[in-house]
């Protein structure tokens, strides 16, 4: 397989002040405006900023440190607060967490991030269709683990950009048209879909089934996207069984909970490994549902995304998985990515593959 091309994204970040210390925190723009007795960061928190070399300043601005807080508060040094294979401060997905720096909130006050915030530092426009009706369907708390579990719109320009480069290689038009996509586990806001669809530097897509278990989730991607009844599915089984129709483009993002919890479990013991042959069970049989689909429909273009944990910490099941993977009839790129290399204001590491059929394969 081939690595994926990241060099035109290069240097975006390089004068980024907030990628100069350890661990850099979640930044983004909020929308709250000041209110009397707002402040600006405390001079304990500047303090810490400083150490870690994270910009917190600005009218609108708020950092967020919610592990960060957990582990200082354990007695930890500023300079051993980190996590994972990487030594770099996870995303709070985990949990949704409290804004303790905001212009607008009243002294030592702190809130909850708004969904809103969520959805800006995830890329994710709040003009597309996906926004406005997973908003209007879903309550505040379901809204931000939807948006906090949808995939970084910087990580879908990558796949976009090398999944066209790659496409226009090997002859195929994608221009003209508005291709066809498919979205397994796609959650409520499918950013491969609302991201390639609202941006330039993709092709105009029309979504035509989509796999997802939750219900809610489902019914918005459905409306938002007018997904015919047909094409709607609780199960990425179900999709395997059942869905025939053509396909251009099929984005695979399995759940990755169960894999991404091991950096959390190294001490080992029953539970871990318990969870750690569940976790296997579980992508495995997810990437047999999407391996049916792809044979059925032939998509040109086919797009995978899974935790990072998944090369740091499950080495063999990472192995089977691209040994599986370069039996497809595909051509792939492949690659370890930190959203924050790619310009993004949090770090988020991923597993992505961009397959494009290969020629000689129409039969196949």
């Amino acid at each position: 397989m081939q690595g994926l091309r990241l060099n035109e994204l290069a240097g975006t970040i390089r004068s980024n002040d907030r990628r100069l210390g350890h661990g850099r925190a979640w930044t983004a723009a909020l929308e709250t405006s000041p209110v009397e007795g707002a402040r600006c960061t405390a001079p304990r928190e500047e303090e810490k900023m400083k150490a870690w070399g994270v910009s917190g300043r600005g009218p609108t601005r708020a950092t967020v440190l919610p592990r960060a807080e957990q582990m200082l508060g354990r007695g930890k040094a500023a300079e051993a607060v980190h996590i994972g294979a990487q030594q770099k401060l996870p995303t709070l997905l985990a949990s949704r967490a409290h804004v303790p720096m905001v212009s607008g909130c009243a002294a030592r006050g702190t809130r909850l991030m708004h969904p809103k915030e969520c959805a800006r530092l995830m890329g994710i426009s709040l003009k597309s269709a996906a926004w406005r009706t997973a908003s209007g369907l879903m309550a505040e708390q379901a809204l931000w683990e939807a948006t906090a579990d949808g995939l970084d719109a910087h990580a879908v320009r990558v796949l976009w950009r090398n999944a066209i480069e790659m496409a226009e290689a090997a002859g195929y038009e994608i221009g003209g048209r508005a291709l066809r996509y498919a979205g397994m586990f796609a959650g409520a806001l499918d950013t491969i879909f609302a991201g390639g669809r609202a941006a330039r530097w993709a092709p105009s897509l029309r979504y035509v089934a989509v796999a997802e278990k939750c219900r809610r989730r489902l019914e918005c991607v459905g409306s938002a996207y007018a997904v015919p009844m047909e094409g709607r599915f609780a199960l990425a089984s179900e999709m395997a069984d059942r869905w025939s129709g053509q396909l251009d483009v099929m984005s695979v993002t399995p759940s990755c909970k169960k894999l991404s919890s091991a950096p959390r479990m190294l001490s080992g013991g029953v539970q871990a490994a318990r969870r750690k042959r569940e976790g296997r069970k579980q992508l495995l049989a997810d990437v047999a549902c999407a391996r049916r689909v792809m044979e059925r429909c032939k998509p040109t273009i086919v797009m995978i995304e899974e935790t990072a944990c998944l090369h740091s910490h499950h080495a063999e099941l990472y192995a089977e998985l691209q040994s599986e993977l370069g039996s497809w009839p595909y051509e792939w790129r492949h690659g370890l990515v930190d959203c924050a290399d790619l310009g993004a204001a949090h770090h988020r590491r991923r597993v992505l593959w961009v397959g494009v059929r290969r020629a000689d394969a129409a039969g196949c």
